[in-house]
């Protein structure tokens, strides 16, 4: 969501709006200065990739531990119910 506010707060400092808003970069042609438009989507798309690189947790991988295998089937694990 932050990369959604600095994109639209560039593009409102800019001067730049879009009469179809629902449209996304498919109606950028008929926005008010189309490549502002597209700048300021774009830079909003890198903030939020940077937040999500930044703040996402990284993850130790670790070497699966191996289980012994216990196929021996034993009569006297049965109950009868």
């Amino acid at each position: 969501m932050i990369g959604a506010a600095v994109g639209s707060a560039i593009a409102m400092t800019l001067g730049t709006g879009n009469p179809a808003p629902w449209g996304g970069w498919i109606v950028a042609f008929v926005s008010q200065k189309p490549l502002i438009y597209l700048l300021a989507s774009l830079i909003g798309v890198v903030v939020t990739a940077s937040m999500v690189i930044l703040l996402k947790p990284t993850i130790k991988k670790t070497a699966p531990v191996e289980k012994e295998s216990d196929d021996d089937f034993d009569i006297g694990d049965l109950k009868v119910l």
